[in-house]
């Protein structure tokens, strides 16, 4: 199979054996919206694949996850020049790869635990040589976590539920993945802790506030979901060898699932839908929005009625032409 090696497998339960797998691997990149049919929630729509080939001896030059997103964002960004774009990424993609972007581009990633954190650069002191680009080295996350002051922070979902955070704040420099631009650094932990940290989110978008930053790094769950309902519904299942089968086929599965979301959002009944299930279902009365197993039933439904009409014979508009023609189909017969 091209492509083809072990790799992590985070839906794999953990304590359920090993969290290796073989197989190929996607970098995904998809685009975060807010759906009135699911009363605002947000789903991922992805929209740009690249197959990872791993590097060996005879490949040492093949780009790694990162970099190949960075190529796809880029494509986009080219495509939507006036845009202003926040990406999403797990602490794996933190890297080199994203220096240099556009100011109208920023990152939210979560923020590894060994990860080099510096004060700003200190204003030039007039001397000869180049100014300092980073200011002292911090001291590690689970030590600013004992020393900065942390406030409670009330984070607002999209389906308007509110949870309260403990939030430590700071502006700093991540100078390995993002060099010399600003990031705000957020370490967040719940109310019932008094000492630590739970996570640590990294942010290039240092005007918006802890709230916007934590809410928005909570968004990139949905990819996590979007490859659920992904290989729930056949993505992935295809045993492919030739090189365009492989680079084509689970693309073209999500981009189904892509098309499916929209097309639901556009010309579906999520309330008639639900009522149906929950007709079907009585058991499961906590169901407050469609899934898209509900979404794509629907497609399938109006795909087999469009196919039903198109062979079925036409109609006569008018039920006076239908009597008078009726005599003469008698006679015919």
């Amino acid at each position: 199979m091209l492509g083809a090696h072990y790799l992590h497998d985070g839906s794999q339960p953990a304590g359920q054996g090993h969290r290796t797998r073989w197989g190929n691997c996607f970098v995904v990149v998809g685009l975060v919206v807010c759906l009135p049919c699911l009363g605002g929630r947000r789903v991922c729509l992805p929209v740009l694949f690249r197959l990872l080939r791993p590097r060996d001896e005879a490949q040492p030059d093949r780009l790694s996850q990162p970099e190949l997103a960075r190529e796809m964002v880029e494509l986009i960004l080219r495509r939507f020049p006036g845009r202003a774009v926040h990406l999403l990424c797990d602490g794996a993609y933190a890297t080199k790869a994203w220096r240099g972007l556009k100011q109208r581009v920023t990152i939210t990633t979560r923020v590894r635990g060994n990860a080099a954190i510096y004060e700003m650069a200190p204003p030039p002191t007039g001397r000869r040589g180049r100014p300092a680009l980073k200011g002292r080295r911090l001291p590690s996350l689970a030590k600013l976590a004992e020393t900065i002051p942390f406030k409670p922070v009330t984070i607002t979902g999209p389906d308007g539920r509110e949870r309260t955070e403990q939030v430590a704040e700071l502006v700093c420099l991540w100078y390995g993945p993002f060099y010399t631009r600003p990031v705000k650094l957020l370490l967040v932990r719940s109310v019932e802790r008094t000492h630590g940290h739970d996570i640590a989110i990294a942010s290039t978008d240092t005007d918006a506030s802890a709230a916007e930053l934590i809410d928005r790094y909570a968004s990139r769950w949905t990819i996590k979901t979007c490859f659920q309902e992904g290989k729930a519904n056949g993505v992935g299942q295809a045993r492919n060898r030739v090189r365009k089968a492989v680079e084509r086929t689970v693309p073209f599965g999500f981009l189904c699932q892509t098309l499916t979301i929209i097309w639901y959002q556009l010309h579906g009944d999520a309330d008639r839908d639900l009522r149906a299930r929950r007709r079907l279902a009585p058991w499961y009365p906590h169901k407050q929005t469609v899934s898209y197993s509900d979404m794509l039933a629907a497609l399938r439904r109006e795909l087999i009625r469009a196919e039903f009409r198109s062979q079925a014979p036409r109609r006569t508009p008018s039920p006076q032409i239908a009597r008078y023609q009726a005599p003469s189909a008698l006679t015919a017969a």
